[in-house]
């Protein structure tokens, strides 16, 4: 399937307006937003709002990050000994090398490389990249607003009576201190592979998977690659668009809204 399958939702004509559950342009675009999320349960955002330069940055340092020899990226390991030990945030923070991370049962190694991280509990490479905080911090910031209006959207797409319901619910936009919550920026890298390159075997870029949370912003450079299974079982090709973003819903939002929106695949 073509990329086209993929719903372009454009948020360039959201205002501040003091009741938006009753503007005319917010109950358009989160009819928009309903829809591409019930059925592909993936959406591009365009004009949404998050500067070009904002994301440039970051992508700049992820480049370094991971450009970094692995001697150094081990000094920010994440902690994997009590994975089973949910709400310890220590768990959810740090870098994992190539094969650190399997998302599916038959994917026996996954050729990628990440880095997360937490606010208030996530650590920085600061004395390798000293612009490294300042540019995940501004970008942070600003993933913050867009994501308000996304769950604003939503509330008004389900016709809830509290348009700030998931706003009030998700309680760490508002008090960050005394609710970290599992909120995460991710940088990942998937290194290409020279010709002739011995892998494990069973080896794959990113087993085929849910997200466990809320809502994803995934950032896309040009290189592609990502595909999504819509509800009819059919993977579409989701091919980069500059300056988009994807949203994509994970395992919480089914949950939450009795399979309105779909845990995407």
């Amino acid at each position: 399937m073509e990329p086209e399958s993929i719903p372009i939702v454009d948020l360039s004509q959201l205002k501040d307006v003091e009741n938006v559950a009753e503007d005319p342009e917010w109950k358009s675009i989160a009819n928009n937003v309903r829809q591409g999320l019930g059925s592909v349960g993936f959406l591009y955002l365009i004009n949404h709002g998050i500067p070009e330069e904002t994301v440039s940055k970051v992508f700049a340092q992820s480049h370094e990050f991971f450009s970094l020899p692995t001697s150094i990226k081990q000094k920010y390991l994440k902690n994997t000994s009590s994975e089973s030990e949910i709400f310890n945030l220590e768990n959810y923070f740090g870098y994992q090398p190539p094969g650190g991370e399997k998302l599916h049962p038959d994917a026996n190694f996954e050729l990628k490389e990440t880095f997360d991280w937490l606010y208030g509990v996530g650590v920085y490479p600061s004395e390798e990249l000293p612009d490294f905080e300042s540019s995940i911090e501004q970008f942070d910031a600003q993933c913050k607003n867009l994501l308000k209006k996304l769950l604003r959207l939503l509330a008004i797409g389900l016709n809830l009576d509290d348009v700030d319901y998931f706003v009030k619910t998700c309680r760490h936009f508002e008090d960050p201190e005394n609710y970290n919550g599992i909120y995460n920026v991710r940088l990942i890298l998937y290194p290409p592979i020279a010709e002739g390159k011995s892998l494990p075997a069973g080896a794959v870029r990113c087993g085929e998977h849910s997200d466990y949370g809320f809502l994803t912003l995934l950032f896309q450079d040009d290189v592609g690659g990502l595909e999504v299974k819509n509800v009819d079982g059919e993977w579409v090709h989701a091919k980069p668009i500059p300056g988009s973003i994807l949203v994509n819903t994970g395992d919480l939002t089914e949950f939450w809204t009795c399979g309105i929106f779909p845990a995407t695949v």
